[in-house]
């Protein structure tokens, strides 16, 4: 049982990270939807107990975070990790998100598919190749025409709230 103070004005931490869910961590892991009942048992009298009804738990929507390298060299790989746990929906299913990659000077954009790092982690990586190639120009080819000194934008839009956006940018060199 994950351990928390009951009572007055005291809480119990909810986490949605699953490295919450020890006993030890002093946090309950839970996911919106969950049902918590809570109940008390006095330590010197065990038949002095109580217990509250159900509780459904709703999550308030956390803002995301996009990380990206500053600088990819010409052929490699850009890799974007996204934090956004509200889309995190199950706590045992790997789920996806998107990000949208554009060269600022050729205009190409990629969406790229972000799959989650683990089941209930709310985090999620995806790559993009970038080459030198004008055969990869084409927007939606799944590789992306760059030259030295091109900015790449990366952004991600929270799909349930539009208003949650996180970018980052990378320079191609050399």
């Amino acid at each position: 049982a994950n351990a928390g103070y009951f009572g007055g004005m005291d809480t119990l931490p909810l986490s949605t990270d699953a490295a919450h869910s020890a006993s030890s961590s002093g946090r309950l892991h839970a996911l919106a939807g969950d049902t918590l009942t809570i109940r008390y048992t006095d330590p010197t009298t065990a038949s002095d107990s109580c217990a509250s009804g159900n509780i459904t738990l709703s999550i308030r929507p956390q803002n995301s975070s996009l990380s990206v390298a500053t600088t990819v060299l010409v052929g490699e790989t850009i890799t974007v990790t996204v934090v956004d746990v509200d889309q995190n929906g199950s706590g045992v299913t790997v789920e996806t998100v998107s990000a949208v990659f554009r060269n600022l000077q050729t205009g190409e954009t990629e969406i790229v598919t972000l799959i989650e790092t683990g089941a209930n982690t709310g985090g999620f990586r995806g790559t993009l190749h970038v080459k030198t190639s004008k055969s990869d120009s084409l927007s939606g080819s799944g590789r992306m025409y760059v030259r030295v000194q091109d900015t790449v934008v990366i952004t991600y839009t929270d799909a349930n709230d539009a208003a949650d956006i996180s970018a980052g940018s990378v320079t191609v060199t050399t």
